[in-house]
């Protein structure tokens, strides 16, 4: 396995491990401080069914598309 697939493996299952954790644990609140951590836990979160996803921000986003910085805030 090429270390590309490796990776990609990973993170799914990881995703996976996530999803399953918030479902199980019954989470409330879901709280993301960083632009990275919003876009992979934000959507995990709302297929987890977590009533509350907070997207907190510190700084100035440098870099990122406005689409991308506008979808965080949608969820």
């Amino acid at each position: 396995m090429t270390k590309a697939r490796w990776a990609i493996s990973s993170l799914r299952k990881r995703i996976i491990l996530l999803w399953k954790f918030l479902r199980r644990e019954k989470v409330d609140v879901i709280e993301t401080f960083t632009h990275d951590s919003s876009m992979v836990a934000l959507p995990i979160a709302w297929l987890a069914r977590v009533p509350v996803r907070i997207a907190t921000h510190h700084g100035v986003i440098e870099g990122v598309s406005r689409w991308r910085e506008r979808s965080i805030h949608g969820w």
